[in-house]
């Protein structure tokens, strides 16, 4: 039996072990709801959902008990879709404020139509509605494999965060709106959750923060996530960060919307970013990329690439008092200036070394407010990305990007270092030894050159797993497949395993006489028995004789 379906018995049979020790309540079996099972629950139970809409609005009233659909029990991902909690515009779907802890457990659920708890968390005597999808008030439980979609509040239109630390993962959150801020996701007030393996796409909110909203002495961190598609009023079309610093690694902000800073706006706040990628952005008026006021965000092997606005700063833009640093990084926009200083208000500064810039300095307008420190290793040169247009930024062989970054590096007495593997997981530097790449893909192939002559020279290719592409992509678009490539040195047995997070195998391909070179097999987001599966983060692996290796892919719906 395989190493990941090893896995999978394994944790099923843990799971079973440890409900022999605690009461099981079955829904709609022992009791007909989902909110009638937690009241009679106490603290260890499981109350176990059967597949089925459920209109009601759950409150865990401090119990810090399991709930979950028969996912958590068999992993199949197609009761998350069949196992509804309809909020029925009456509420928040689902409610923690009793101090629920991490022994709390949400697992398997698609919350829709909820409607968000009218109250006043910051205690300003203005009451609002606050988050439709679920509503965390000093509370930190553990929220995994949920789809939140369709949901509505003043705030958080799918989660909203007070004071409260859950760890989330594995969630889809789309097509939630916020009249006020925070289509996806508010997050205020001294929380600190841990999002991962997260997707926020298609949300909108009437002010600011499309996708997330971050605001108030907050410190979350972030790691595989997407923000994609959110649409916001007035700025933050992605990402708004407002007081707060948080930790953005392996993130990808892409075709969100707003007036300005369309991919993220940053004020009063200290974010750390490694491996984001921020890339087809609009704006209606400037900051496609990133707008930021009275700031000092640290990047590190960012790509910031082909964002749009209608005046100014497609790139990064800094309206006042503002000090980036810039590491290991790409910016090129569709068109120039790549990093803007507005003239009007408190001088900014910046901080670059080893990355290219579109322009070099020139494509810096400071505007007579600030200082650009141009430190060593910086180029102006077409990073030659794979596929830009389609969204592909990985950068091809011939690009000088390639092993032009710098492993780490002394700026003002902080040591700065660039991150140990790239945006998909793989190692950097590519080959090891060599120097990182600039951008947040590290070059795939890293293969060795060998120069014949002075004019000559040949490619010595290894066995090599390609980045699937598209990437992320849609089984309702792209023609309905992703393209994954592997090549071959010589003739061997083949396997290709696409799995979840959790490390369960959804399909597999066997193939038993491929043929030396550039092979290709296409994945229509099917698992084994032809069902579509989940939008969230994959993995697939490729097995040989003598060779194996791991990507990751993103699937979209």
């Amino acid at each position: 039996m395989r190493k990941f379906r090893c896995i999978e018995i394994l944790a099923i049979l843990l799971f079973i072990h440890n409900l022999a020790f605690a009461t099981i309540i079955n829904v709609p079996g022992d009791k007909p709801t989902i909110q009638a099972g937690i009241n009679i629950a106490v603290d260890g139970d499981t109350v176990l959902v059967e597949r089925g809409t459920y209109i009601e609005n759950i409150n865990y009233n401090g119990k810090n008990i399991v709930v979950g659909s028969l996912f958590l029990t068999t992993q199949d991902t197609s009761y998350i879709s069949q196992t509804i909690i309809d909020g029925n515009q009456s509420g928040s779907v689902v409610t923690f404020e009793s101090g629920e802890d991490s022994t709390a457990v949400l697992n398997g659920f698609t919350l829709t139509n909820g409607s968000g708890t009218y109250s006043d968390p910051p205690g300003s005597g203005l009451y609002f509605y606050w988050g439709g999808g679920i509503y965390f008030y000093y509370s930190s439980p553990v929220i995994k494999s949920i789809v939140i979609s369709d949901n509505s509040s003043d705030y958080g239109g799918g989660i909203f965060f007070f004071n409260s630390s859950p760890i989330l993962d594995n969630l889809t959150i789309s097509n939630n709106f916020a009249d006020n801020g925070g289509g996806g996701i508010t997050c205020g007030w001294n929380s600190s959750p841990s999002l991962k393996n997260i997707i926020v796409s298609d949300n909108s909110a009437g002010g600011a923060g499309g996708g997330i909203h971050f605001a108030y002495d907050v410190n979350p961190s972030l790691s595989n996530v997407i923000v994609s598609g959110n649409l916001a009023g007035n700025n933050g079309g992605g990402i708004v960060c407002f007081y707060s610093s948080p930790s953005l690694k392996t993130v990808m902000i892409f075709n969100n919307s707003t007036d300005f800073g369309a991919g993220m706006s940053i004020s009063h706040s200290n974010p750390i970013l490694e491996n984001v990628m921020i890339s087809n952005n609009s704006a209606n008026s400037f900051a496609g990329g990133i707008l930021m006021a009275d700031s000092n965000p640290i990047f590190s092997n960012v790509t910031i690439s082909y964002n749009w606005a209608l005046h100014s700063g497609r790139g990064i833009y800094c309206l006042d008092n503002s000090n980036p640093q810039l590491l290991n990084s790409i910016l090129w926009n569709l068109s120039s200036p790549e990093i803007y200083f507005y003239g009007g208000y408190a001088p900014n500064s910046i901080t670059i070394t080893y990355s290219d810039i579109k322009g070099g300095e020139d494509g810096i307008v400071t505007n007579n407010n600030g200082i650009v420190y141009w430190l060593e290793g910086n180029i102006d040169e077409d990073p030659i990305f794979l596929n830009p247009i389609n969204g592909n930024f990985h950068l091809q062989d011939s690009s000088l990007c390639i092993g032009a970054g710098v492993d780490s590096i002394e700026i003002n007495g902080t040591w700065y270092y660039a991150p140990t593997t790239d945006i998909e997981g793989n190692p950097r530097p590519n080959p090891e030894g060599s120097n990182p790449d600039m951008g947040a893909y590290e070059n795939p192939l890293g293969n060795p050159i060998v120069f014949i002559d002075d004019n000559e020279f040949i490619l010595i290719l290894k066995f090599s797993l390609f980045q699937n592409y598209p990437n992320p992509f849609n089984p309702r678009l792209n023609r309905g497949s992703t393209t994954i490539r592997y090549y071959l040195t010589k003739s061997s047995k083949v396997e290709i395993q696409i799995y979840n997070v959790k490390g369960q195998v959804v399909k597999e391909y066997e193939i038993k006489n491929p043929k030396c070179g550039m092979n290709k097999i296409k994945w229509d987001g099917k698992d084994e028995k032809g069902n579509p599966i989940s939008s969230g983060i994959y993995f697939y692996q490729i097995i040989t004789n003598d060779y194996k290796e791991i990507r990751k892919c993103i699937l979209l719906k």
